[in-house]
């Protein structure tokens, strides 16, 4: 478990910045839009790639974290529609299958960091404390 004042920095050092997040699981959507709410100002939620495009284009945010296997358009052609536009984006793909190809397209694409479910907060804590690190010296 992450401990408060861990959670209470990185809020501070991601206090700048805003999130789009994608998933298409309704459930798991929603909790973990709770946990991020917590630590970022502004999360904008999406439930499909094509939605999370729009998104991004409407709001720009700093930090994108994507499933892959989504209806509509993948978490990976998202990703890689968006580097294209804003390459200092840091994109955190989230997946359930611990498939190297993905990771592979993934580095191809310019992922910032890609994380396999279920996540751990603290693997997920200690990604994003990179993210704000990387932003910051940008």
């Amino acid at each position: 478990m992450v401990e408060v004042n861990a959670l209470k920095e990185l809020r501070a050092s991601l206090r700048p910045y805003t999130l789009l997040y994608v998933e298409d699981n309704v459930g798991l959507s929603n909790q973990a839009a709770v946990l991020f709410k917590k630590i970022f100002e502004t999360v904008y939620v999406a439930y499909d790639g094509e939605e999370g495009l729009k998104l991004f284009n409407e709001h720009r945010p700093s930090i994108v974290i994507t499933d892959i296997t989504m209806p509509k358009m993948d978490g990976m052609a998202m990703a890689d529609a968006i580097m294209k536009i804003d390459p200092d984006v840091k994109v955190i793909i989230t997946t359930a299958h611990d498939n190297q190809d993905f990771l592979h397209q993934g580095i191809r694409v310019g992922v910032f960091d890609y994380l396999v479910k279920p996540i751990r907060i603290e693997n997920l804590t200690e990604t994003l404390s990179r993210c704000a690190h990387s932003l910051k010296e940008e």
